[in-house]
């Protein structure tokens, strides 16, 4: 009886929960506090089933609050969706590997039927475990509280109604409950929160049960290696032979510039988007080909020599990474920042990680799983970083200072391209800026931030950083009204109504 009233008092609070702070309202604050408690329960009951929560769900479990805890620090709708997303599938690999660490569904080869998988087995768990409630209640022990509950409840409802008619509380708890019984969300909220109550039953239910996931396909290993040892050798030292010809006959390329020399023909456009464009596509390959020459290749005493090699062109791949990575950062000195531009340099920062991983790895066989799924969690460590670090703030910055000194500036990317997380940086910026490119900036924010724009007070637990100082900098520009400015809503949760851009 612990198990189960655990399993249902955990998911009515999570579904309770999410029913008040998630339905109809905006990502902030609500996504974060919602999922640290989806992870709590989940943990619950996991450590009901193994007396202490399993070791394997901490890594994502941890994942997925370090995540959602950037929801109330961006205003950028894409980075919400991604963080709902990735919580979501975060949450589901814990539920997997609750009660089997081992489950192959975390593998390479079934890893895109995670989210498939995973959503059968909680409803098919869900199901399962309203049976066992509905057979509990039911039974000889617990049919008299039952039939006590259910002739008590008209009897206290009628003589709640009677009293509230002389107490003044009483008749505004009657009220407020009549008044969200008519409320026109009352039906869809509740369908959300039996949703919600489904989903948490199902995956705190699969955590108590052994053999709740089903195993996954079987994956054969193939009679024979694709490659020997000695045609790993071969393939492997060609690639490094090939690597190290290029980066002898090209260094002066790939670490100079050549795009200032006067004459050369080349401009900072083809410079950096051609050289990154091959060098981090072949660096991705390389990666790929060796975790490809350890997987289907056989074993011998050919091994240290691979080994070697491996290692060899890891590292001739770091120095085209690193060379990658100085390409792009030219093209911004040249051209501005983005948030491409910023997310290309992220993922070139993951992928070197990735390098130190396989190189660590290379000690011994390669672990393909493993160095997959410590793979994916760097990745999403470092949308967690943007998310926390508002990098369009950032970026807009990096511009605002540029176009001090050069006098140009891309005012339509800087007040289009980037969401409301900027908008401080942008509206404070002008005033350091020449006045034609002030004046242009100051144009563009009333394009978009203008007279249509509105600011509305919002409930607390749609709270979101980046939205209040977006709002306040619209206050403090001028751009809004004078009403909203003075409005005692100006000092608690703002949200920022924009239109969207005309075509």
């Amino acid at each position: 009886m612990t198990a189960l009233f655990t399993l249902w008092v955990s998911g009515l609070a999570i579904a309770g929960f999410g029913a008040w702070v998630l339905f109809d309202a905006l990502l902030g604050l609500n996504w974060a506090l919602w999922m640290l408690l989806a992870a709590a329960g989940l943990a619950l009951c996991g450590g009901v089933a193994e007396r202490r929560p399993p070791a394997a769900i901490w890594a994502p479990l941890g994942l997925a609050c370090a995540l959602a805890a950037g929801a109330p620090l961006t205003a950028d709708r894409l980075f919400g969706v991604l963080i709902v997303m990735g919580g979501l599938l975060l949450l589901s690999a814990a539920m997997l590997v609750a009660r089997n660490p081992a489950t192959g569904w975390l593998d390479v080869p079934f890893v895109m039927g995670l989210p498939a998988v995973a959503v059968v087995v909680t409803l098919t768990e869900a199901a399962r475990r309203g049976l066992e409630l509905l057979g509990t209640l039911t039974s000889s022990r617990w049919r008299p509280a039952v039939r006590g509950g259910a002739a008590a409840v008209p009897v206290v409802t009628v003589l709640a109604l009677l009293l509230a008619g002389a107490d003044p509380i009483m008749a505004a708890a009657r009220d407020t409950l009549v008044e969200f019984i008519e409320r026109i969300d009352f039906i869809p909220r509740l369908i959300f929160f039996l949703a919600l109550l489904t989903g948490a039953v199902g995956a705190g239910g699969v955590s108590l049960r052994a053999g709740a996931v089903p195993p996954t396909p079987s994956a054969a290993e193939p009679a024979a290696r694709g490659l020997g040892a000695q045609e790993r050798l071969i393939v492997l030292a060609s690639v490094a032979a090939l690597f190290g010809l290029f980066l002898a006959l090209q260094l002066s390329y790939l670490f100079g510039d050549p795009a200032a020399a006067v004459g050369s023909g080349v401009t900072y456009a083809e410079y950096a988007r051609r050289g990154f464009a091959e060098l981090s596509t072949t660096a991705t390959l390389c990666v790929l080909l060796i975790l490809a020459c350890g997987r289907w290749s056989a074993s011998g005493r050919l091994d240290g020599a691979g080994r070697a090699l491996s290692l060899l062109l890891l590292g001739e791949t770091g120095l085209l990474l690193a060379s990658a990575f100085r390409r792009i950062w030219l093209y911004e000195a040249a051209y501005g920042f983005t948030t491409a531009r910023l997310y290309v340099q992220a993922y070139m920062v993951v992928l070197g990680l990735v390098l130190v991983l396989l190189a660590v790895e290379l000690r011994g066989r390669v672990a393909t799983q493993r160095l997959v799924r410590r793979a994916a969690g760097l990745g999403v460590i470092a949308l967690a970083v943007l998310a926390w670090w508002n990098h369009e703030a950032w970026i807009a910055r990096q511009n605002i200072e540029r176009a001090v000194e050069t006098a140009r500036l891309d005012a339509t990317y800087l007040v289009w391209g980037l969401s409301a997380n900027a908008l401080p940086v942008l509206t404070a910026g002008g005033d350091r800026l020449p006045p034609t490119l002030a004046a242009e900036l100051r144009v563009r924010l009333l394009d978009r931030y203008g007279p249509k724009t509105t600011v509305r007070s919002c409930r607390w637990y749609e709270w979101n950083l980046r939205q209040i100082e977006a709002s306040r900098a619209l206050l403090g520009a001028g751009n809004l009204s004078d009403d909203m400015a003075h409005s005692p809503a100006a000092g608690r949760c703002l949200r920022l109504e924009v239109r969207p851009r005309s075509r």
